[in-house]
């Protein structure tokens, strides 16, 4: 920065001016709305996310609590007076399984890992204009879809109406006929 000098540079604003740096080069030259969440905030909710996740399968989360325990087994330097090395050998042996269950467990976990880091999750930012603009049809089409509703609700209430209207006219037309008709037979009169 020409013209200032070391002490008049804000720290806060030098490290605001490396993380807008390093999101560049992440991310690339496109615009950074305020409506984006910034990486850090991404970054927690994620860690939120996998912890989540993690915590609620029992044996990932038991399998992470053995990590660091299992550390110290497989560290070279690691001296313990009270274990001696055919009882270190014993419990490594014993708990191949675990081992062997843990190793493919890894893989998969390295696998799942360069799954969710490829490049269609790397689009997710740019497809959020995308998604709200099918949010906003979707919303629009609701709303259409809705006041056709009422009309249609409208429609067959009067359409009810008109098939009642007729359903009594025919009716006061058949009674008035049969009447009609009764009256114009002629009765004979019974002789005694």
């Amino acid at each position: 920065m020409p013209g200032l000098t070391q002490d008049s540079v804000d720290p806060l604003d030098s490290l605001e001016s490396q993380i807008e740096e390093l999101e560049r080069r992440i991310i690339g030259d496109c615009d950074i709305s305020e409506k984006d969440t910034p990486i850090v905030d991404s970054l927690i909710q994620s860690n939120n996310a996998i912890h989540s996740a993690i915590s609620s399968h029992n044996t990932i989360k038991a399998l992470f609590d053995r990590l660091d325990q299992l550390g110290k087994f497989l560290d070279p330097s690691f001296e313990d007076s009270l274990i001696d090395t055919a009882c270190k050998k014993k419990v490594v042996l014993e708990s191949e399984k675990e081992l062997r269950q843990f190793l493919l467990q890894s893989k998969k976990l390295s696998e799942l890992n360069s799954i969710l880091s490829g490049e269609p999750f790397k689009k997710v930012p740019n497809l959020v204009e995308q998604l709200r603009k099918v949010s906003e049809e979707t919303i629009r089409t609701q709303s259409d879809y809705d006041k056709l509703k009422i009309k249609v609700k409208d429609l067959s209430e009067n359409y009810i109406t008109a098939v009642k209207a007729l359903s009594r006219s025919f009716y006061v037309f058949e009674t008035q006929l049969s009447d009609a008709e009764d009256g114009d037979k002629v009765t004979k009169p019974i002789d005694d």
